[in-house]
């Protein structure tokens, strides 16, 4: 079926909705309605088997073709209708809307079975009685029955969605399968989707922790019931049907035949579940596919008989059994994945119209709900998220108030690797910076670092200058603006962020700045901006990358060492009474070199990382099982290499140390317990992954869980400093490193020996 479905049959589909429909005014319930359906759309791109990589359905254009008609529901009915609109493009009986308000007692019959002459015994599952009075459905009196009869027609037509659900999950408890067979049978294995994390849209180099595979069971061996004989059964599906699971093992035994009226439908025989909607409504949705049964739904079926007209279904199984009929069995390789990528960037239109304004944050929604690995520290539930910037996501103007409604949206992520990569917010926040680093300190923009020394010395720009104005706007006014966009983990992080762009303009332009020096006299000076000082401002330090410091305090640059350089590192600092290692960066891999040297014991943990693993939908009826399982694993540190320092360590850290710096962190405290001094760090830790999303922008973020040795938190809170040092104006004007002269001071009062 799915090679059935390709770009034809989407034209087909969207045509189907009015073009011209006009968005209705939004009651109380419209944004419930629009999250639901993208909510649904999302858990079935996800786990439904047939919109796997194999799939030629473009299952984006099925949702922005429905989110018109959903937009313009009214009611129940209204949204029913389009919600089916959305199933329709999958042809799948399984998948299905109905009516969650509980119809009461279902069927019409107090007997669900008759006998036929010749000893054919007929079983109805639609004149099954369920009711909350009488919920044990006593299938096993029709053991006797069985074992009696001749031949066996077991009907499974329904007339409605979900009529057969209760008499069919009793049955599956039943263990009445084995009176239908005098052979042992297996069942046909069900395969169901799972996802490691989120396979990158923009290959990174990390594949091996993300990918999306397959799980199928093994079968259930099925043992007769003692003594029994062998008798042809009938089985009789619709679209609406259930089919049991025995039916299929027993069809391959030459036990049975399966009989599709008008249709045919292997729910039943395959994993599904039931989701919730808004307006009481349910949607049950296929997880599992039938291992070798085939490619299409119809061949579970032997037969279909023709839809109206044809002879009575009823009356050919019954025919059908007296006639000992010859069934056939239809082994159909699984299919193979032709690497359709869902991960589209839409990059032609920078502003999206309405459908794909919402498609985008919907698939955010769907990214953070399964696949952030720090799900689980949100502040906010990603529904009620959804349902909230829905409606600003519709309202924006323009490809900047909708890149900034999608920074706002990864705002929740509270990740400092997550990003938002869009030209329109490039433009705006200013592509070329000035040749000068700019931080918070105390509470204000302050000039830390020059690129370029020259141009700056000549413009009269001094180190530990306040930046009062950027192109006649305050200041702290440009940076709050930009700080209420500005992903990040935590509020050091976030400064960060907004400091690297806040000088920024256009290339070749020139930012006219008002600052405030030591005098307290403000200035006006002009700096030009280029996209050449963005490689220099990442190089700021200055000096030797490993030095002997007063004290006999040795210092490594770990921004700039390399792993060749740790072993002649070691050697210059054999006779040291202490190493400041300065990670106020970010590294060059060097930890895995390094803290082999700092610890004569093996088999150490050094951190402990968890990766999602996406196994069901969230949003089910009860919601038993989790949506979401993790794969673990313990990383220990290298074997220990000679040769071994065993004086005490120091890291000095603040908002620019992130991921393998902070993972640096962990290394060494796991080695020897270095000590931290500095300020809170960006909290953020494990490898990245990244998705896009309408319009070209692409969205980066954390994709495993990474903690302490001892499984203390890090996301968020970064490492935590032993010695808080903070810097101050003062300082900096002063040409003072206060982090590097507290680690020192912290060396010098130990007791030189080991640690």
């Amino acid at each position: 079926m799915r090679t059935l479905l390709g770009a034809l049959a989407i034209v087909a589909f969207a045509a189907g909705v009015p073009a011209a429909a006009q968005h209705a005014p939004a009651d109380s319930a419209h944004w419930a309605r629009v999250a639901g359906a993208g909510r649904l759309w999302a858990n079935l791109q996800l786990f439904h088997p047939w919109l796997a990589s194999s799939s030629r359905l473009d299952w984006d254009s099925v949702l922005v073709a429905v989110l018109p008609e959903v937009e313009q529901a009214s009611g129940r009915a209204g949204y029913h209708d389009a919600v089916a609109h959305l199933l329709t493009a999958l042809h799948d009986p399984v998948t299905r809307v109905r009516d969650s308000i509980p119809p009461g007692d279902v069927g019409g019959d107090s007997r669900y079975w008759r006998w036929e002459a010749d000893s054919v015994l007929v079983i109805r599952m639609a004149d099954v009685r369920v009711s909350d009075s009488d919920p044990v459905i006593p299938f096993d009196t029709l053991r006797p029955l069985i074992h009696a009869a001749k031949a066996v027609v077991f009907d499974g037509r329904a007339e409605r969605p979900g009529q057969l659900d209760d008499a069919g999950m009793m049955l599956s408890y039943s263990n009445l399968e084995g009176a239908f067979s005098d052979t042992t049978l297996r069942t046909i294995p069900d395969r169901r989707r799972y996802h490691t994390g989120l396979k990158p849209a923009r290959d990174i180099g990390t594949g091996q922790y993300y990918g999306e595979g397959w799980k199928a069971d093994e079968g259930r061996i099925i043992p007769p019931d003692s003594g029994n004989r062998r008798r042809p059964t009938v089985f009789l599906v619709n679209h609406l049907g259930w089919l049991p699971r025995f039916a299929l093992p027993l069809r391959r035994a030459g036990r049975a035949m399966i009989v599709g009226d008008g249709a045919a439908t292997d729910k039943g025989a395959v994993t599904s579940m039931t989701l919730s909607l808004p307006e009481s409504l349910e949607v049950e949705i296929r997880l599992g596919e039938l291992v070798g049964v085939g490619d299409h739904v119809a061949a579970v079926a032997d037969t279909i008989l023709p839809s109206g007209g044809g002879e009575d279904a009823l009356a050919f199984g019954i025919r059908a059994v007296r006639n000992r009929f010859s069934p056939v069995f239809y082994p159909v390789d699984a299919p193979v994945p032709e690497g359709r990528d869902p991960d589209r960037a839409y990059a032609d239109h920078s502003y999206p119209d309405r459908a794909h304004r919402l498609l985008g944050a919907i698939r955010i929604w769907e990214v953070m709900r399964y696949f952030h690995a720090y799900r689980d520290l949100y502040d906010d539930d990603p529904d009620q998220d959804l349902e909230a910037m829905l409606p600003r996501f519709a309202a924006a103007r323009d490809s900047l108030e909708y890149a900034q409604m999608v920074s706002r949206m990864v705002m929740y992520l509270r990740d400092s690797h997550g990003s938002v990569v869009s030209p329109a917010l490039a433009k705006w926040r200013g592509v070329a910076p000035a040749p000068v680093q700019v931080r918070l300190v105390e509470g204000r923009p302050v000039i830390t670092g020059f690129a370029v020394d020259s141009i700056v010395h000549a413009a009269g720009v001094r180190l530990g200058d306040v930046v009062v104005r950027v192109d006649g706007e305050p200041a702290m006014q440009r940076f709050r603006t930009r700080l209420e966009i500005m992903p990040g983990s935590n509020d050091a992080a976030r400064a960060r962020n907004v400091c690297g762009s806040l000088l920024n303009g256009p290339d070749s332009s020139v930012a006219e700045l008002m600052v405030v020096g030591a005098d307290r006299r403000p200035r006006t000076v002009r700096l030009p901006r280029s996209l050449a000082y963005r490689d220099s401002l990442l190089d700021l330090r200055k000096g030797a990358i490993l030095r002997v410091l007063p004290g006999n305090i040795g210092y490594a640059d770990l921004d700039r060492l390399s792993p060749s350089m740790v072993d002649s590192m070691f050697r210059l600092f054999r006779d040291t009474r202490g190493i400041v290692f300065d990670m106020r960066g970010y590294p060059q891999g060097t930890a895995w070199a390094i803290a082999p040297h700092l610890t004569r014991v093996r088999q150490v943990v050094a951190a402990r990382f968890r990766t999602p693993v996406a196994v069901q939908p969230a949003g089910s009826i009860g919601d038993m099982l989790s949506t979401t399982a993790f794969e673990l694993f313990d990383q220990m540190l290298p074997p220990p290499v000679a040769p071994w320092y065993g004086r005490p360590t120091v890291m000095l850290i603040n908002e620019y140390t992130q991921s393998q710096a902070e993972h640096t962190g962990l290394f060494f405290e796991a080695a020897n317990g270095t000590r931290f001094v500095g300020s809170q760090t960006a909290g953020a830790n494990g490898d990245v992954t990244n998705f896009y999303v309408p319009g070209g922008i692409l969205i980066w973020f954390s994709g495993h869980e990474v903690r302490h040795s001892d499984g203390r938190q890090l996301q968020r809170v970064g490492l935590k400093p032993d010695l808080v040092v903070r810097p101050t104006i003062a300082a900096i004007r002063a040409g003072r490193d206060e982090m590097l002269e507290r680690g020192m001071q912290y060396l010098l009062t130990l007791r030189s020996g080991a640690k």
